[in-house]
């Protein structure tokens, strides 16, 4: 289990849906990494965090596909 409250799935649903489009291995990846980042599964900062790593990671992913990275 990933340690989200219910409440913080519905606002990852309803704010950031394409951070649920990731592989389950990307995303458990994004959490564990938040989480070691020292941020709470049960605080809307955690929700925070997962939406600017998933926008990195989509920014690094447009890179090397550019061939800029």
């Amino acid at each position: 289990m990933l340690g989200f409250s219910e409440s913080n799935i519905v606002s990852l649903l309803v704010d950031q849906p394409r951070a649920l489009l990731k592989t389950s291995n990307k995303f458990t990846e994004i959490v564990n990494a938040v989480k070691e980042m020292g941020f709470f599964p049960q605080t809307s900062m955690f929700n925070i965090a997962i939406y600017t790593w998933v926008d990195a990671d989509e920014q690094i992913d447009v890179g090397v596909e550019a061939g800029g990275i």
